[in-house]
């Protein structure tokens, strides 16, 4: 896994990713065919101490990014780690980890394989992260530690859907990829710029 940053205000923010960048870590998780190990679109709010906000996304199926931001100050902390159907596990060195279980509560759309197709669909849903959340940034600018948060998965069974030729070429007009609303938080979960 290679952790960088991106800053964009505070240069010793930026020198000090630069260092943890330079962490060995293990590499990315590989697909699988077990349902609970699918790859996953996860957006996770969170709240640090000092005023900052975070927020937990993913960017690929194979990198994930802690967000961390106040009054346009934002820091980027990026690395090569996987969010599956079942779980989301990041770690950032010395910095912290993320170790979650996924728990949904509410679907809030599924897509369906189209006409002549079988499969499982595709699902945006909302529930709770449970595990270790706990990330402490350099020089102690932010704090972030929680057992349990709130947040979306978009897991995307498009490729697994089977299909006639004819209706493959359908599929792609379905709609496979998240709407605009998966990625964005309800109003409880909205947090302040």
């Amino acid at each position: 896994m290679d952790v960088a940053l991106t800053e964009v205000s505070r240069p010793w923010l930026f020198i000090s990713a630069l260092c943890v960048a330079l962490l060995a870590a293990a590499p990315a998780a590989a697909a699988s065919t077990n349902p609970d190990e699918r790859p996953a679109t996860v957006k996770i709010p969170l709240v640090a101490n000092h005023g900052f906000h975070a927020r937990v996304e993913t960017e690929a199926d194979d990198e994930i990014a802690l967000k961390i931001h106040r009054k346009g100050r934002l820091a980027i902390y990026a690395l090569r780690a996987g969010a599956t159907e079942a779980s989301l596990k990041a770690r950032f060195g010395k910095l912290g980890m993320i170790d979650v279980a996924f728990k949904p509560t509410k679907t809030l759309r599924t897509v369906e394989p189209p006409k002549g197709c079988k499969g499982e669909p595709s699902t945006n849903r909302e529930g709770l992260f449970v595990g270790t959340i706990k990330f402490v940034g350099e020089r102690r600018y932010a704090r972030i530690e929680a057992a349990r948060a709130k947040g979306r998965m978009w897991v995307n069974r498009e490729s697994e859907w089977e299909c006639p030729p004819k209706a493959k070429h359908s599929r792609e007009n379905r709609g496979g990829r998240p709407p605009p609303s998966a990625h964005e938080p309800t109003p409880e979960q909205k947090t302040p710029s």
